[in-house]
């Protein structure tokens, strides 16, 4: 392949031999395989960030496909500012960080991004 990581391709060789079930290996994907993942994440996902608000419970069953993409289930998203009051946690536990299920840090964008990661792994 052009333009290949061997430190990216060591991380990911140990990472599969370290996998204890498929669901935790990590596995090369092509750019081109991406796309769908690359445009949920800029374009929709992104826009409820820029709005100040995290979606808090992102996951393969929120992405709805027609001609677009799109993220559904936004009934749990809150604002950036309420979260610090908030201490439960109402989501699909594979997508959440964690840090989250432990209780040691509250959902934030970046866990949004920590579940659209997991959902790359998926596809």
């Amino acid at each position: 392949m052009d333009n290949w990581n061997k430190d990216i391709g060591d991380c990911i060789k140990e990472c599969q031999l370290r996998a204890w079930s498929y669901e935790n290996a990590i596995e090369w994907i092509p750019f081109d395989k991406l796309l769908d993942i690359k445009e949920i994440g800029k374009d929709k996902l992104d826009n409820v960030h820029r709005c100040a608000y995290i979606h808090a419970d992102f996951h393969s069953g929120n992405i709805l496909q027609d001609q677009q993409s799109y993220i559904a289930d936004l009934e749990l998203s809150k604002k950036k500012e309420d979260n610090a009051s908030e201490s439960e946690t109402y989501s699909v536990m594979p997508y959440v960080p964690p840090e989250v299920l432990t209780g040691k840090q509250q959902f934030t964008q970046a866990a949004d991004i920590y579940s659209l990661v997991l959902l790359c792994q998926k596809c």
